[in-house]
């Protein structure tokens, strides 16, 4: 769920909710530090606590020399002021463009000296600052990336030129068939809360963020009491304690609660949009209905269930729509949980005259689902493959701290982690398909179409009963 921060990757991050997140071990990390796992998996993560509240997480592995630092938050662009959106963005971007004793460039050269660089990543509940470097360099690394982090310059003239370079790539974003269609798909069911926006905020919002919009972002983010700081792989000593020194100087503060209204049911049940777009050469489409938070105890099971509805190229949608029928080149079907609820979300591109016969096959099947069930087969196989795949989700220990710090930011403790994987392979054919029955509304399904509405046989279009828009409608 991490991306950098470019509008076209933040809408798609909406866009990929079929994708399989592999999130797990499956030991239960007990202790702050853990040798062993239920299932025989070995972690040395190792956690304590700054005095002014700044969290440490040591993922250490010395079988490479290879030492990342990252600082992580929870305060993701959905927690950003109404009046400020794109603000998270912007700053993520803006620190590498000078602290108070260097300039871009030398902090640049600097970075590349030793073969790294700072980077950022924003998605709507978490920002993670990061940089690596080979173990020999650890000092070095800890030294620059505390600076740039801690020592902010916040220039006029870079924040200038980043406001119109975010400007830019928000444009393009009406060029991009898939994140255009997944911005309106986030704004049509997530209306009023913060996860209907994209990082890159609007072009009305960009041009009038200031500088003191930017240091009171600042200041929310680097509470200590809400930071987290992981060092992963290998490292000299002195280097960590070069990071704790400078983070333990930050003024403790207490977080503030961050207001945000709980996701609810759109409240136009069976909405159908079509955004017209009159250059598309075929449409896209997304539907879908809000679901459970990933803190929900039928987050594995619904996962696993949507897994055999449309989570691989051997799916039932992909079986019918795909292969059977062409058509579409591929169809998906998923659900994005993130800390205040989610979606399930069916998406795909399809031919102008197909539009209606992709919409109505594809959720006849997902309503076959929802009423029937899946078969025992498929959910084994579901889980052989999850099995399957696990082991590229934590093969290192950035993978792992990654994992980690996803899991914590969707308000799901990290130690999760480490028996995700017990508890998908211990699901019943019950639980998986008694949770399909029960978050697979059709009533509360809303679908959402871009395309060319002159393309699509009229008749369609009011079998359809689509509420016609411009794509201009859609806030960038």
């Amino acid at each position: 769920m991490m991306q950098k921060n470019d509008s076209i990757k933040s809408s798609k991050s909406l866009s990929m909710v079929f994708s399989l997140i592999i999130l797990g071990l499956s030991s239960l990390l007990l202790l702050a530090s853990c040798q062993s796992g239920s299932k025989g998996f070995k972690t040395n993560l190792t956690k304590k606590r700054l005095p002014n509240g700044v969290q440490v997480l040591s993922f250490k592995d010395k079988s490479l020399p290879f030492f990342k630092v990252a600082v992580w938050s929870t305060k993701g662009y959905a927690y950003e002021p109404a009046d400020a959106l794109g603000v998270t963005a912007l700053l993520s971007d803006l620190l590498i463009e000078g602290s108070e004793n260097k300039s871009k460039k030398e902090l640049v050269d600097a970075f590349s000296a030793i073969g790294s660089s700072f980077q950022s990543g924003v998605d709507a509940d978490q920002i993670i600052f990061s940089a690596q470097s080979l173990t020999e360099d650890s000092v070095k690394l800890a030294e620059l990336f505390t600076e740039v982090l801690t020592e902010p310059k916040f220039d006029n003239k870079a924040i200038l030129n980043l406001k119109m370079k975010k400007s830019d790539q928000l444009k393009q974003v009406v060029d991009d068939p898939g994140s255009l269609t997944s911005v309106a798909f986030g704004q049509t069911l997530f209306k009023g809360h913060g996860y209907e926006r994209i990082s890159s905020g609007t072009l009305s919002s960009i041009s009038k963020i200031g500088k003191a919009d930017l240091v009171k972002r600042y200041e929310q983010i680097m509470k200590p009491g809400g930071l987290t700081v992981a060092l992963i792989g290998s490292w000299i000593p002195s280097a960590e304690a070069l990071v704790l020194s400078k983070l333990a100087d930050l003024e403790k503060d207490e977080v503030a609660e961050t207001n945000l209204s709980r996701v609810e049911v759109p409240e136009s049940p069976r909405k159908t949009i079509l955004f017209h777009k009159r250059d598309l050469k075929q449409a896209n489409v997304n539907f879908g209905i809000t679901a459970v938070p990933r803190a929900s105890v039928d987050y594995e099971a619904l996962k696993v269930g949507l897994f055999v509805l449309g989570g691989s190229f051997k799916s039932r949608l992909n079986k019918e729509l795909r292969i059977k029928r062409g058509l579409t080149y591929g169809v998906g079907a998923g659900i994005d949980a993130m800390h205040d609820g989610g979606v399930i979300k069916i998406s795909g591109s399809v031919r102008h005259d197909k539009v209606y016969e992709f919409i109505t096959e594809a959720k006849k099947i997902m309503a076959d689902v929802a009423k029937n069930g899946i078969t025992k087969e498929e959910l084994e196989k579901s889980k052989a493959i999850i099995r399957g795949q696990f082991p590229r989700g934590i093969e290192t220990k950035e993978k792992e701290a990654n994992q980690y710090f996803d899991l914590s930011s969707r308000g799901v403790s990290g130690e999760e982690l480490y028996r995700y994987l017990d508890k998908v392979m211990n699901l019943s054919l019950d639980q998986v398909n008694d949770a399909l029955r029960k978050y697979i509304i059709m009533g509360e399904l809303n679908t959402v179409i871009l395309g060319n509405k002159y393309n699509i046989p009229s008749k369609d279009l009011r079998r359809l009963r689509a509420q016609i828009k411009t794509y201009k409608a859609i806030r960038l």
